[in-house]
């Protein structure tokens, strides 16, 4: 109140002077000269006279700064605090001589973030006493030379006690913390995910990205035979089609489903029961606790839903380019199999061969499935719902929930049927480069093209378009499903509706995020100007001109602009200058996307996470980058009372298990164990270049052997025949070795 007091004095000083005759003016010149002060600074403290006085008022104290007799006859904690309403000015207060150094800190901390180095809130303090080290040091070179102004002693004194202060005390320590925590606008959050990539790299494997986007387009396009021979099985047929080639762009959306407790309603009577008065009063048989049904929170399974795009017309210069949203695929954790190879009478409809860490799997055409895929065939059947739903979403089934070599090769020959000649590009996990899944694209005409590893949330459609509008469809589905359930459960009498979520109700789920990306895309030509943004469609192969052309000087790209929010600018500075002299794009510099990538698969990206958020250091400048965006995992929490799942789910369960016990050790891990990990890595990555060296030579010859087979044989009839292979994992967690390598292994009458 002291300041406040104060203030109306010089008020009051100010009227007096003005009751003795004195000119306005002269008395406003005469209080600067005295007080120090702009005129300016006089006239406003004149003016707001009304606003302190107000003030005072609300607070319950006089104008001499005591409290009024209502205030004062009042119980002190009933009385109006002296600091409520009342708001330090900016600067106000008492000078401190050691706040000169946080800027130091300040510089030191952004540069440290905006470069990814990790910072504590220790290491702002740490980074204070060195720079306070470092003053006094000239400090008291200063004063030996020239001697000290009065602001540089003061200061030499204060950060001298300061300095003493934090290395003595634990407390004070802490306390700095916060305070240089505060001026350097730093917030203390646990990091979502690790980036290990520079602003340099990310820029690279972008560029590299596209690199190998452009070379795709212009070899499927342009190549010689000797080109195409490397890329299709029947090259004859392949050149014929060219026109008709279209782009596939595919990715993996995670989706979990959580089992755990939430928060809940409780009735009044149950919140009573947790008094201290209900604590000693309490029957025998009555709770004080709060309780649910009991479901462990870290129960989860995983199932992955493929999103796939397609552009159409994209070599056929006659027609506009037109974006679709392809089939989607829903895979479920069971034994290898696919929904459409078994008929409603529960037999395989055709040949299946594939090994299953180094186990073959024969299943022939008639034979009975023996209740594979029992639940979903059931549905189909009875069901024409459903029957239409699956017109739209594929089902497979996959051990883990994942993609893997068999699953892609079964969805490069459904592909195969709808699209003579594509150009797919996809992330980069493991499956999509596996030997098998190249000798599925091989024999299905399918020129693979892949985004870098890590990069997918900045360049792939999926990731930067449609994996949000993914979650707000399965959000709204599964609302809708719990109304329907309720509904149902009222009408049949029972006091509390149950949510089953099985086969049926996962469908629906994926149908709903299915159709509306295929209303998003209707609306707003999603699929081409998502592309675009991404970088992708810069260039369209001119098939009449036998070149490249930059999409934007057709028509059809006018209103479609190339570079997102999610990339700086320069990214795409040289986006048309790599191609030599004679237009031909040069090939991608993979060894320039960071340490340790030799080659392409040096990048193969893990699986998805779940909860996880992508933060690239090229946004770290960015207000609304900085921060991070979701991975494109879909979360659909259910509350444990409401979850049933289906008996023909219980290898769910074994996947749940697994994948806990693998958190569970990877979080044991010691750091030497880290440093062995990374020697078995460097290790393992050698082991693979080498046998990579060996399959390339393999598959070349195995491409010839397959040509050879197109005599007697169609391409599907091959690709059909294809027996692909996948690693097991073995108790301990670890993946088998495949023992017997993929083949084509044509019968008597096939």
């Amino acid at each position: 109140m002291g300041s406040l007091s104060k203030q109306l004095s010089f008020c009051e000083v100010y009227k007096d002077m003005l009751k003795a005759g004195m000119d306005e003016v002269a008395v406003v010149r005469k209080l600067a000269d005295e007080l120090e002060r702009p005129k300016v600074q006089v006239k406003a403290a004149v003016a707001q006279e009304e606003k302190w006085l107000s003030t005072l008022s609300l607070l319950g104290h006089t104008e001499k700064g005591t409290l009024s007799r209502g205030q004062a006859q009042l119980p002190q904690y009933l009385r109006k605090k002296r600091s409520a309403g009342v708001k330090r000015a900016k600067g106000g207060g008492r000078k401190s001589y050691v706040s000169f150094l946080y800027d130091g800190v300040k510089h030191w901390f952004d540069e440290m973030r905006t470069t990814g180095q990790w910072v504590d809130k220790v290491d702002l303090v740490n980074e204070w006493c060195e720079l306070a080290r470092l003053f006094l040091r000239r400090v008291a070179l200063k004063e030996a030379a020239e001697g000290l102004s009065v602001t540089d002693k003061l200061r030499q004194a204060a950060v001298k006690s300061k300095l003493e202060l934090v290395e003595a005390k634990p407390k004070a320590h802490e306390k700095f913390q916060k305070v240089l925590q505060l001026h350097c606008g730093a917030r203390f959050r646990k990091p979502q995910r690790v980036a290990q990539l520079s602003p340099l790299e990310e820029e690279k494997r972008a560029e590299a990205t596209w690199r190998c986007y452009d070379k795709a387009l212009f070899d499927t396009a342009f190549g010689d035979e000797a080109c195409h021979a490397k890329l299709f099985a029947n090259v004859e047929q392949a050149r014929a089609n060219l026109k008709h080639t279209s782009l596939i762009y595919s990715d993996e959306v995670p989706f979990w489903i959580k089992i755990g407790a939430s928060k809940q309603l409780y009735s009044e009577n149950e919140l009573r029961r947790r008094s201290k008065k209900a604590m000693t009063e309490k029957t025998d048989e009555e709770f004080t606790q709060l309780r649910s049904k009991a479901h462990s929170e870290a129960d989860r399974f995983r199932v992955t839903l493929e999103l796939v795009q397609v552009v159409r017309g994209y070599f056929d210069e006659a027609v506009e380019p037109k974006g679709e949203i392809g089939k989607s695929a829903l895979i479920l954790i069971g034994v290898h199999a696919r929904l459409s190879n078994i008929s409603d009478e529960e037999t395989w409809i055709k040949d299946e061969h594939f090994t299953v860490g180094g186990k073959e799997v024969l299943r022939k055409a008639g034979q009975s499935t023996k209740g594979v895929m029992r639940t979903w065939v059931e549905l189909r059947r009875e069901s024409e719902e459903v029957r239409n739903m699956l017109k739209h979403v594929d089902i497979y089934q996959q051990p883990s929930g994942f993609n893997d070599s068999i699953t892609m090769s079964w969805m490069h020959e459904e592909l195969s049927r709808e699209h003579v000649v594509a150009i797919h590009q996809r992330d980069m996990f493991g499956a999509a480069l596996s030997s098998d899944a190249q000798k599925a694209a091989f024999l299905s005409h399918s020129v693979s093209t892949f985004v870098s590893g890590k990069m997918t949330s900045v360049l792939q459609l999926t990731d930067t378009d449609l994996s949000f509008p993914v979650k707000r469809a399965a959000d709204r589905m599964k609302a809708e499903l719990r109304k329907t359930f309720r509904a149902d459960s009222l009408s049949s009498g029972q006091p509390a509706p149950a949510v089953v979520v099985g086969p049926f109700e996962m469908l629906k789920i994926a149908h709903a995020a299915h159709e509306y990306q295929v209303k998003l895309n209707s609306e707003n030509d999603t699929v081409l100007c998502g592309l675009r943004r991404n970088g992708m469609l810069s260039y369209r192969p001119s098939l009449s001109q036998g070149c490249l052309v930059r999409s934007d000087t057709q028509k059809w790209a006018k209103d479609k602009p190339e570079g997102n929010h999610r990339m700086p600018k320069k990214w795409l500075r040289n986006r048309y200058e790599w191609r030599d002299e004679a237009g031909v794009p040069l090939p991608p510099q993979w060894s320039e996307c960071g340490g340790g990538v030799k080659e392409l698969a040096d990048m193969a990206d893990a699986p998805d996470v779940e909860g996880g958020r992508v933060v690239l250091k090229s946004w770290a400048g960015d207000v609304e980058l900085k921060a991070g965006v979701p991975e494109n995992g879909v979360v659909l929490e259910f509350d444990g009372e409401d979850l049933s799942l289906d008996t023909s789910w219980k290898a769910m369960r074994e996947a749940i298990d697994s994948e806990r016990k693998g958190f569970v050790m990877s979080s044991l891990m010691t750091k030497q164990h880290q440093d062995g990990k990374q020697k078995a890595l460097q290790a393992k990555r050698e082991q693979r270049a080498m046998m990579r060296k060996l399959s390339d030579k393999m598959i070349k010859k195995w491409k010839s052997e397959q040509r050879a087979q197109l005599d007697n044989y169609s391409r599907e009839q091959l690709l059909e025949a294809l027996i692909p292979g996948a690693s097991k994992r073995n108790k301990n967690g670890k993946r088998s070795e495949k023992t017997k390598g993929s083949k084509v292994r044509v019968k008597e009458g096939f």
